[in-house]
């Protein structure tokens, strides 16, 4: 089956203007790119606009809108986080982490 790159809808959540641009910019080269700089934002968004995989900064209130958003969507959540060896402690349904310690643009062609 072939699927349209372009029709992929990814949702960054990142309060860091600087990452948050940097995510947006390399991603939108194949791929729909929502942005929210908090929480709330990134719910709605969420909510309205489906997103095909979330990019969730685990520190914003990254772990709250995980553990609201889990229960009621089946999206891919992918969090972003500057300590990637406490996620899988957290108990959140999600299943991999990219520290943004790390090259974001050499680990997402990775993880893509």
């Amino acid at each position: 089956m072939w699927v349209d790159i372009v029709e992929t809808k990814i949702l960054v959540v990142e309060d860091d203007p600087t990452l948050l641009g940097t995510l947006e910019h390399n991603l939108l080269l194949q791929y729909q790119v929502l942005t929210a700089s908090d929480g709330v934002t990134a719910l709605e968004l969420a909510w309205q606009e489906r997103p095909d995989l979330i990019v969730l900064d685990l520190v914003l209130p990254g772990l709250e809108v995980c553990r609201i958003l889990r229960p009621e969507m089946t999206v891919p959540i992918l969090m972003l986080t500057a300590r990637g060896d406490e996620i899988g402690k957290l108990g959140v349904g999600t299943r991999t982490s990219l520290s943004q310690a790390q090259d974001v643009w050499y680990n997402w062609k990775a993880l893509a």
